[in-house]
């Protein structure tokens, strides 16, 4: 496992980033509770619970707290037909020693901090969810709940497909052009030859957190992409695979 330096560093809070040797090395870590051991040993912080998201590429945020159960979903923002809604990709908390945590495989993992009111939030971006409005929720839930702004917000991005690997169809034009201007479009959508496009999920997130509001010098990305690092899953290079062998990144507030 690694951290997010930027975050860890400079913040009272402590990150994950899982790897293929997490799973390789630790004969258990598909058993929740041991992998959940291996995360404490880790961050080496007293942590209370470990909650993961249960995405399902939409743009719903789950807000959690000391409590034995979940709270409520905050937000439900899901205008397309893309998947069948459900569950919810992101997860935001003000609690101390509660690890919130999302499994990615290309999709992006992205951390947030409340730098002023101390709230962390932890994302899972694919295309879906960025269409679903994912990034904009969590924020807003952010806001609704803890009274965050976004000039107070730092956001880094875990590995991801990277622009140049993360071919698609013409066919997501249609959905992005839904939530991003013709000049967004040209700049996140690179034509390659048989119709096909090169499409660049971060930038598309860090067009959509300026816009609301975060400082551009406070978006961090970490340029690791999971599909040209074996290190990392990724769908797109290896196919299928099982759940607990996806990147796992997370975040705790000290």
């Amino acid at each position: 496992m690694e951290s997010i330096a930027v975050f860890d560093d400079n913040y009272p809070v402590k990150t994950i980033v899982s790897s293929k040797e997490d799973w390789e090395n630790n004969t258990k870590w598909q058993d929740i509770d041991s992998r959940n051991n291996i995360i404490k040993n880790y961050i080496n912080a007293p942590i209370k619970r470990v909650v993961y998201a249960n995405e399902t590429h939409s743009g719903n945020v789950m807000s959690v707290s000391e409590n034995d159960q979940y709270d409520k979903i905050e937000k439900i923002h899901e205008p397309y037909i893309i998947k069948q809604p459900g569950g919810y990709d992101a997860i935001i908390t003000e609690r101390t020693g509660i690890f919130i945590c999302v499994r990615t495989a290309d999709c992006v993992p992205l951390f947030v901090y409340d730098t002023f009111n101390h709230v962390a939030a932890i994302v899972h971006c694919g295309w879906r969810s960025i269409c679903s409005k994912i990034v904009a929720n969590t924020i807003g839930s952010m806001k609704k709940c803890y009274g965050t702004k976004p000039q107070h917000l730092v956001t880094a991005f875990g590995p991801a497909i990277c622009k140049d690997c993360y071919e698609v169809g013409d066919e997501l034009i249609h959905y992005f052009a839904k939530e991003f201007s013709p000049n967004v479009i040209d700049e996140i959508f690179k034509p390659k030859e048989g119709g096909k496009y090169l499409l660049d999920l971060r930038r598309a997130i860090v067009i959509e957190l300026v816009n609301l509001g975060v400082i551009p010098s406070n978006i961090c990305d970490t340029s690791d992409c999971s599909y040209e690092l074996n290190k990392y899953a990724s769908y797109r290079r290896d196919g299928t695979t099982m759940l607990y062998r996806e990147t796992l990144s997370g975040i705790v507030l000290l």
